[in-house]
């Protein structure tokens, strides 16, 4: 009778230790996939708060270039090559701080269809700037007409990237929440 007993107890705890194997496992598998979602959700935030960076800094380096297009045709109207040479290095300067944002943005925004209309937006407006300076490297001094035919609105455009960036960041909250629930 003790010998069945003790095999009774033998099965009981044979059986207990499957079942907390069984358990642990399914515990640690469990684990794993919390983890990893917690992983996803924070590098999703992250992508959020950097790509909202990217596009103000953007938007502050678009936003100088009407002001120096003005300061520019003040100087040619003023015939000062000295002001004029000084306010188209920082014009080309920040022409290049714009691409080198616009750059690294495309890079966040990597489904070309889905960000089609903003990355568009965006190399349209680099591209005429690019023609503002080969030109005006071609020339070597701007004349008026040609700085008030390029003046951009960049009020426009910052107001479209600005819409276009809060739609998309909005459907990548919405999926970050999603993925937390």
């Amino acid at each position: 009778m003790l010998s069945k007993i003790s095999d009774g107890a033998v099965i009981a705890a044979i059986i207990s230790a499957v079942v907390s194997i069984v358990v642990l496992a399914g515990q640690k598998k469990q684990n794993k996939k919390l983890i990893k979602a917690n992983v996803i959700v924070q590098q999703r935030i992250e992508w959020i708060g950097k790509v909202r960076e990217l596009t103000a800094e953007y938007i502050t380096e678009i936003s100088k270039i009407n002001s120096i297009l003005y300061f520019l045709l003040k100087a040619v109207d003023a015939d000062n090559e000295e002001e004029y040479r000084k306010i188209m290095n920082e014009f080309i300067q920040t022409r290049n701080k714009s691409n080198v944002l616009f750059l690294r943005l495309c890079l966040y925004l990597n489904n070309e269809e889905e960000h089609s209309d903003l990355i568009n937006l965006m190399c349209e407006f680099q591209r005429e700037l690019i023609k503002l300076i080969q030109y005006e490297n071609e020339i070597e001094m701007l004349n008026p007409s040609y700085i008030c035919e390029y003046s951009f609105d960049t009020d426009i455009l910052q107001t479209n990237i600005v819409e276009k960036i809060r739609n998309y960041l909005k459907i990548e909250w919405e999926r970050v929440k999603e993925e937390v629930k």
